[in-house]
């Protein structure tokens, strides 16, 4: 039995997640995430493997950079099965859906209107070609495999810890990641002619519950603890290294970060502008906010603003899997009228003239959240391009900045940012707050690996394959991982597109 692993697209990078797990002849596809170099709608063939020759599809969780070019892969022939647990499923749905819609939203938003500076100055905006439909919606999530042992009406997807037979060789369990909710480490059960392999996925992996001295666990609500018992000894990992090399600061630390900008903001009368991904992280800071609220630490006359329809629609997700959240969160939502993502101080924008009134008339301090993270895309670039040149504003920065985006250019401070064609001034004050962070730093990462790996005596891992991180970050990631006591034999940064063979 010959099993070969590639990953084609987050090897010495963040982005576009998308490995292939070779089993003899059958190959299994993990994830089929977005590369933001890449355009979408583009016709241009972004898979540098034969998507018709794919068997099926494991879906880690529902972030862009893990499911973005999935309507691609289905556009490109790929007709098997997919498989993902329930709220992964769910959430993707939202997902694609958005990104079928996104160039008719677009072409709506730009109907009659002319450029108004450049070489076009005067003509009509021109429209955008769509290449998805919601046919092809519809047709992406039927290939999501159900749970047909469990009543859940239409309901795509599977529970944790439910271990699935694919073929004969293979099977597959969801362990909880603690990433998103939904998130999920794959267990790939290898076996043939007497013989088993086991090989898990542990990217993205969330902050662990690991006691670690001098380093103060986070307990981030609404997601678990990564699960770190296995009934198998594993052979094989792959592990993310988005934070190879960093330590983050303890959660109360950022959270006090946080509680001193909004201090600020008031007291300047200003704006705090915070870009969030719209899954999970927006949902963190609703949490912390409603818990300052109802401490009583709120000024009366800061407005609280949510921009972001998206993380609407995953609230009502994730309040729909009560059964996911850790204990002391899960009773926080028992007023669906009075509850973290729903209270009267923090106001939701379905539209955006909402927010922009807000930009435009606002005479108070606010406090405004949209998305998207990375500050390329969303309803955070226009509400950024409106902000970021008045001194009293302050732009606070929750997360990892890819290399190149918006996201990093203000992280880095640049005197000027680039929106579109137009340069404007930043002026505004730029506050990073990393500890609200959904991965494991490399602490946690290295105390991941050894729990594994001493969990059943006799057994230790064959290899540590690492992705998912900027090339300095995997390699530091790796020196670590050596420095900890693990072999550097057994120890590999993946390469895009290189395979490399599990024994």
């Amino acid at each position: 039995m010959t099993i070969t692993f590639t990953e084609y697209g987050a090897a010495e990078c963040i982005e576009g997640s998308k490995g292939i797990l070779q089993i003899n002849d059958r190959k299994h596809l993990i994830d089929c995430g977005k590369s933001y170099q890449v355009q979408s709608n583009s016709d241009t063939q972004i898979f540098p493997f034969n998507v018709k020759e794919i068997s099926d599809t494991f879906v880690t969780h529902a972030h862009g950079d893990h499911v973005g070019e999935l309507l691609e892969l289905v556009y490109n022939g790929f007709n098997g099965k997919i498989f993902s647990t329930y709220q992964t499923a769910e959430i993707t749905k939202q997902q694609i859906a958005q990104e079928a819609s996104s160039v008719m939203m677009y072409n709506n938003s730009i109907k009659g209107r002319k450029f108004e500076s450049g070489p076009h100055e005067g003509e009509y905006i021109p429209f955008k070609k769509s290449k998805f439909k919601y046919a092809d919606v519809t047709h992406a999530m039927s290939l999501f495999e159900t749970d047909r042992g469990v009543v859940r009406g239409d309901k795509k997807g599977f529970a944790y810890n439910k271990p699935l037979i694919i073929d004969d060789n293979l099977t597959a369990t969801f362990y909880d990641a603690g990433h998103i909710p939904g998130s999920a480490q794959i267990l790939f059960d290898i076996h043939s002619g007497g013989k088993n392999t086991t090989v898990l996925t542990a990217c993205d992996l969330g902050r662990t519950d690991y006691f670690i001295s001098n380093h103060p666990v986070a307990n981030i609500p609404i997601v678990k603890a990564p699960v770190k018992d296995f009934p198998k000894p594993i052979d094989h990992i792959i592990l993310e290294a988005t934070y190879g090399a960093k330590v983050h600061k303890p959660l109360e630390e950022s959270i006090d970060m946080l509680y001193d900008a909004i201090q600020n903001t008031t007291k300047n009368n200003g704006g705090l502008i915070i870009p969030a991904f719209s899954i999970m992280r927006t949902h963190l800071l609703s949490v912390i906010l409603y818990d300052f609220y109802k401490s009583g630490k709120l000024s009366e006359n800061l407005n609280m603003y949510i921009s972001s329809p998206g993380a609407d629609s995953v609230s009502k997700i994730i309040m729909a899997h009560p059964e996911d959240m850790d204990a002391e969160t899960f009773k926080k939502f028992q007023n669906k009228n009075d509850n973290p993502f729903w209270f009267s101080k923090l106001v939701h924008h379905e539209k955006y003239a909402e927010t922009q009134k807000v930009l435009t008339e606002n005479k108070t301090p606010y406090l405004l959240i949209g998305a998207s993270g990375m500050c390329d895309m969303g309803r955070i670039v226009d509400i950024l391009k409106n902000t970021i040149s008045n001194p009293n504003n302050t732009i606070a920065l929750l997360g990892y900045q890819a290399e190149h985006t918006r996201g990093r250019k203000l992280l880095d401070k640049e005197e000027y940012i680039r929106f579109g064609k137009e340069l404007v001034p930043l002026k505004a004050d730029v506050i990073n707050v990393s500890g609200f962070s959904g991965h494991v730093d490399c602490v946690e990462s290295i105390a991941h690996l050894k729990y594994i790996n001493s969990a059943f005596p006799g057994h230790s891992l064959k290899s540590i394959n690492i992705k998912h991180g900027e090339k300095e970050q995997c390699y530091a990631l790796a020196a670590k991982v050596k420095e900890a006591g693990f072999s550097p034999n057994i120890i590999r940064v993946l390469k895009k597109g290189e395979s490399v063979t599990f024994q």
